[in-house]
């Protein structure tokens, strides 16, 4: 009977240091109040694979654990890391929420590249706190922007409006738009791409209207442009090029405007 009262006495020591150990080891996490990193957490950032330089996107951050009932709330802090960054941001940096889904706004650096988004993510529980940190990889492309007007020739508003944009006959982006009577709205599209060849490249623009009364500054429901790229020479090349195509357009109406008025006078 002692033999085995022996046996039983470190048998219990063992059970009650296992039942006590997650405990001391919570409460001595709790007493210190740093959060241990954990590899239940996990990371996603999701939106677009590449951001235009100088260029804006949205993404969505999402953050959850492995076990969400023990979760009370999660949050994050955010930063842009690397060489390129001039100009780049993330707004807004850090915010908590329970749910651990967050809007993230990431404006991309001036100059193409590629830049690093450091995710510090952590979850927090009623006497624990976890963390872990994650990167996530964006390519900077230098954008072209194509600017227009869009103009309703008729006096009743008109909903959905369809303008597509191609380059070089290939469909690149879909916009509507709502005018009211005789509105005139300026039209902004930028094209992004991961490569973009040397060189002379069309940009169309396409009214789809079924009420046949909008139509662009130049009174015509299609607009061809021509962009001439190049990625060693200034980012604003492209622009430039547009701009005096557009300049010359309203000097030409300008001028036919005022020669009709004046045949009106007369």
């Amino acid at each position: 009977m002692k033999y085995h009262g022996m046996l039983v006495a470190p048998f219990l020591a063992i059970l009650m240091l296992a039942i006590l150990a997650p405990m001391v080891s919570i409460d001595s996490q709790a007493s210190s109040g740093k959060p241990t990193e954990s590899m239940l957490i996990d990371i996603r950032l999701d939106g677009a694979d590449m951001i235009g330089a100088g260029m804006e996107e949205t993404f969505t951050l999402r953050i959850s654990y492995a076990y969400p009932e023990r979760i009370l709330n999660f949050s994050y802090l955010a930063e842009m890391t690397g060489a390129n960054t001039t100009g780049g941001s993330v707004t807004p940096e850090n915010a908590t929420s329970g749910e651990g889904v967050f809007k993230v706004a990431i404006r991309g650096p001036i100059t193409p590249g590629k830049i690093t988004i450091k995710v510090n993510a952590t979850a927090t529980e009623a006497r624990n706190t976890w963390y872990r940190v994650k990167e996530f990889e964006i390519d900077i492309a230098k954008p072209i922007y194509v600017k227009a007007k869009l103009v309703n020739n008729g006096d009743v508003a008109v909903t959905g409006v369809s303008v597509k944009m191609l380059v070089d006959g290939e469909l690149m982006q879909t916009e509507e738009y709502n005018l009211t009577g005789r509105q005139t709205i300026d039209l902004n599209f930028s094209w992004v791409a991961a490569s973009i060849s040397e060189g002379k490249h069309t940009v169309t623009l396409m009214i789809d209207d079924s009420t046949n009364i909008i139509d662009f500054s130049n009174g015509d429901n299609i607009l061809t442009l021509d962009v001439y790229y190049s990625n060693s020479g200034n980012i604003l090349r492209g622009v430039l090029v547009l701009m005096i195509v557009f300049v010359a357009i309203i000097l030409v109406l300008t001028f036919l405007q005022k020669k009709g008025g004046s045949k009106r006078t007369k």
